[in-house]
């Protein structure tokens, strides 16, 4: 019986301490994605309960979270109601309206 040597791969050392850069870089942005998404619902509650009386940011319920350019539109649940909202980035003016 004949036995072959098997071929160790050679890595560079560079190339293990890039990929190990690369998943750090790679996680932490999967990390940040995904807080900023909270972050935002959290806001956009704070903004509807400021204009509508009587509720507050706990309260709402942010939903159907959807931007077209500058413009952010969602809807939010109260114990008021319902409200599509929208918050125009350009004038950082917004609109609550009942549905």
């Amino acid at each position: 019986m004949v036995r072959k040597k098997s071929r160790r791969i050679r890595t560079n050392p560079n190339q293990k301490t890039t990929m190990k850069k690369l998943l750090v870089v790679a996680t932490t942005a999967l990390l940040v994605m995904g807080s900023s998404c909270n972050k935002s619902e959290s806001s956009l509650a704070v903004l509807t309960a400021s204009h509508v009386n009587g509720v507050k940011p706990n309260q709402v319920n942010v939903s159907n979270i959807s931007q077209q350019g500058k413009t952010v539109s969602w809807t939010a649940s109260t114990p008021k109601g319902v409200y599509s909202c929208s918050l125009n980035g350009m004038n950082q003016q917004v609109i609550v309206a009942q549905k």
